[in-house]
């Protein structure tokens, strides 16, 4: 019966634990309207749907930018802007298309 009592007392202490960090993480880190306010004037500025930033990764974080060897660059060659974090600046294409698509 001890085990038992002291699993539980563990278990509680740990879910008290994680629920303690959770509400100081939330008040003290959260975005504030000033805040979320400036994020959203960026991602409409970049014109993609959330920010397409690159950290510490090797490989470009969003689905709109990568391509299909974008998970293979974790080899030593490749490394030339390590580490390094940048925005990708969006430029609409100005130029019309030479081929005629029919969708």
């Amino acid at each position: 019966m001890s085990a038992r009592i002291t699993f539980f007392a563990l278990f509680m202490t740990l879910c008290v634990t994680i629920m303690a960090q959770l509400f100081y993480f939330s008040s003290t880190r959260a975005l504030t309207q000033e805040k979320l306010t400036c994020k959203e004037a960026l991602s409409a500025f970049v014109g993609l749907p959330d920010l397409a930033l690159v950290g510490e990764a090797h490989y470009v974080r969003h689905r709109s930018l990568s391509d299909v060897f974008s998970y293979f660059n974790e080899s030593p060659e490749l490394l030339e802007y390590f580490p390094s974090t940048f925005v990708y600046h969006f430029a609409p294409n100005t130029q019309p298309s030479r081929i005629e698509r029919d969708f």
